[in-house]
């Protein structure tokens, strides 16, 4: 990892992640930053300005490391923990919306988010992605990364909540496995997430010739891999 990826990395974090988690409606949770330990000084005492940030520096990715960091900072009987990369973001009340889902053990879902490409917002559905939470009790957990985010189902009940776009995936040059996708929407879209970027403004007539194309790349997309077919329709019809 160099310093100037890391850089660029630390740059989209500041932008989208760290203010959209500091303007949460519900202030009532711990936000555990799980870092390389072999990261510089500067970017540690840079991560150290934000006080609601508890960076957590590992010598290697390890689950039984994730899970004891989360067991001796648990404070209730019952734990929440959720996914959320460092170039992505949440919409203001996606903490308190997931306490309000957290009334029983398994997983925690809002389908329907949206995908930030160079200045343009995409809506997109996903049925188990990368904002997933889960509601686990008792003296041992395993936490949301007991498994990837594609396959929780396997493990619990997934609870399919669905209350607007809760998420932000960030599409940049430094992604490894996400891409543009899904039906282009109104920068307005964007009003329930507090993130330091504007999103791109479009005349009546740019917007629907570029919805369109993306209506027709969702499309193309879907017959192509024809299980994504529903979800395509989903996108075009919900919400």
């Amino acid at each position: 990892m160099s310093e100037s990826w890391l850089e660029e990395r630390l740059e989209i974090f500041e932008e989208f992640t760290m203010p959209s988690v500091n303007s949460q409606t519900d202030q009532d949770f711990q936000w555990l930053v799980l870092c390389d330990s072999g990261s510089p000084q500067w970017f540690r005492s840079r991560l150290a300005r934000n006080s609601i940030v508890q960076a957590i520096y590992l010598d290697r990715w390890d689950l039984d490391e994730v899970r004891r960091a989360v067991q001796t900072r648990r404070r209730h009987s019952k734990v929440v923990t959720t996914r959320l990369d460092n170039d992505d973001a949440i919409a203001s009340d996606f903490v308190e919306r997931v306490k309000q889902a957290a009334t029983q053990v398994g997983f925690i879902n809002f389908p329907h988010g949206l995908i930030w490409n160079e200045g343009r917002l995409y809506r997109w559905v996903d049925q188990s992605n990368a904002f997933i939470s889960r509601v686990e009790e008792g003296k041992l957990i395993d936490t949301v990364y007991a498994d990837k985010h594609a396959s929780v189902a396997a493990l619990g009940v997934v609870n399919q909540v669905t209350a607007g776009f809760k998420w932000l995936q960030v599409v940049h040059g430094g992604n490894l496995g996400n891409y543009r996708r899904g039906i282009l929407v109104h920068s307005s879209a964007l009003q329930g997430f507090k993130v330091h970027a504007e999103p791109e403004s479009l005349r009546w007539a740019q917007f629907r010739l570029a919805q369109g194309r993306s209506l027709l790349r969702t499309f193309i997309h879907a017959c192509r891999r024809p299980r994504t077919a529903l979800r395509a329709i989903a996108m075009k019809f919900s919400l």
